[in-house]
Parts: C-alpha cells; sequence; structure tokens
C-alpha cells in the first residue's frame, strides 16, 4: 500500500472508531431517551466526527486556504465548503431556515449548522444515504478514497446513525461561532494539524499511535487530552524528520 493510501485509509479507520467511542459513550449517558440531548462534551465531539466524515478529502476546489501566522511562521488553514453540496440534497426548509438564520453569515455557517439541523430532525442517515446513491454528486465533489465512497466506512457510519436516530437532539443552530471551522474536524479529517503544518508522513506517525488509543476504553476527557499531548509532540518529530 502507498503511503498515502495507507495516509487515507488511517485517517478515516479512526475517524470510524472515534464516532463509535462517542456514539457508545453518549447513548450510555443519556438515561431518558425522550428527553432533549442538547450541546455537551460528547454532542461536540460527535459533532466534530461528523463533520470530519463530510470534509475528508472534499476536492480541492472545495477548500480555501486561510493564512494565519503564528510564532512568526506562516500557516494556511483550510477552509472546507460544503454548502454547494448541501444545496443538492438539502429540503427546501431547511435552505430557507439556515438562510435566515440571524447569526450565520457564512457558507461555512450554514454547512456546520446543516449538520446540526440534520441532527436535529433525525434525518442525518437520509442524507447520507441519498448522497452515497447520487455517483455524480460523489464525483463531483470528493476524491475517489473520501470517507463516503468507501464502503466499509460507510457501513460503520450507518450503523452508529441508526443508534444516534433513537435520541432526540436539540442542538444550537444559530450561533456565530459556526462560521468558522473549529480544529477537531480539520485534523479529524486529516487535512490541518494546527501546531504544524501537515504532511503524509506525519499523519501516519500520529495516527497509529491514536488508532491504539481508539481502541482502548478512555472517555472522552482522556481522549481529548491524549490527542492534544500527541499534537504538541508532533512539533518535536516534525523538526527532528522534516526540518
Amino acid at each position: 500500500m502507498s503511503s498515502m493510501k495507507e495516509r487515507e485509509s488511517k485517517i478515516k479507520r479512526y475517524i470510524c472508531v472515534q464516532l463509535e467511542e462517542v456514539t457508545t459513550e453518549l447513548l450510555e449517558s443519556v438515561t431518558d431517551k425522550s428527553s432533549p440531548v442538547g450541546l455537551n462534551v460528547i454532542t461536540t465531539e460527535l459533532i466534530s466526527c461528523l463533520e470530519a466524515v463530510f470534509v475528508h478529502k472534499l476536492r480541492d476546489s472545495f477548500i480555501d486556504k486561510v493564512a494565519y501566522v503564528l510564532t512568526g511562521e506562516v500557516f494556511k488553514q483550510p477552509e472546507p465548503n460544503l454548502w454547494t453540496l448541501i444545496l443538492s440534497i438539502s429540503h427546501k426548509h431547511q435552505v430557507i431556515a439556515l438562510n435566515e438564520s440571524d447569526y450565520i453569515t457564512t457558507d461555512i455557517g450554514r454547512s456546520r449548522s446543516w449538520i446540526r439541523l440534520v441532527l436535529n430532525e433525525g434525518l442525518m442517515g437520509s442524507f447520507v444515504e441519498s448522497l452515497r446513491r447520487d455517483s455524480r454528486l460523489l464525483n463531483q465533489f470528493y476524491e475517489k478514497d473520501a470517507f463516503l465512497k468507501d464502503s466499509d466506512c460507510c457501513l460503520r457510519l450507518r450503523k452508529q446513525l441508526a443508534l444516534l436516530a433513537e435520541l432526540y437532539f436539540d442542538l444550537p443552530i444559530n450561533s456565530s461561532l459556526l462560521n468558522k471551522w473549529t480544529p477537531a474536524p480539520l485534523s479529524l479529517a486529516g487535512i490541518w494539524v494546527p501546531s504544524a503544518p501537515i504532511t503524509p508522513e506525519a499523519v501516519v506517525h500520529l495516527l497509529s499511535r491514536l488508532e491504539f488509543i481508539g481502541k482502548s476504553k478512555y472517555n472522552s476527557a482522556k481522549r481529548a487530552n491524549c490527542f492534544l499531548n500527541l499534537k504538541q509532540q508532533s512539533l518535536s518529530f516534525r523538526k527532528a524528520s522534516f526540518s
């Protein structure tokens, strides 16, 4: 297997592991399935996993780069734009609601808000199935090794979405905080590591270790701490291997 194929395979497997663990943790935390599930640490992690699914291997033409400066070095944060894709698969009332949101002012915000809206409506599984059946859309928006083109990954995704469909989500969808991407989904999707420019070798190195963490029975806080520690270690790894 080539290094690039190995890289994407590890990324997709880790997204699956993370999604399965956070789904299990969320279901165990809900004592009354008729009560609304709002935004908390676990649902935030769940949303990041789903965002990573949708941005993984999105074609470059749908990813902008935003430059910023950190410790004297210029980095470019990817800004995936899913809105054109979402317009192709969404219901009319969803598009109207998102366009009329008071605090959502960017296509990124509308894209991220849509994921929360679809979870609230219990329709995420239906939209994933609809997209999977539309090869024209998949080919237009995604590279050949994208998560959403991977049958095994999508089977694992569907199983988790079926379990999540038992819950009643009540996630906020009208917040200015959604107008920009957070690091978590971009890191999960393997397209950006905030602490250092990403390289295929560094991703394979880190995700090999993250995969071990994913197999253990860590709770969300411990997984988050481990992930932050590994990102910090990536700086020394990059200097040692790629300087």
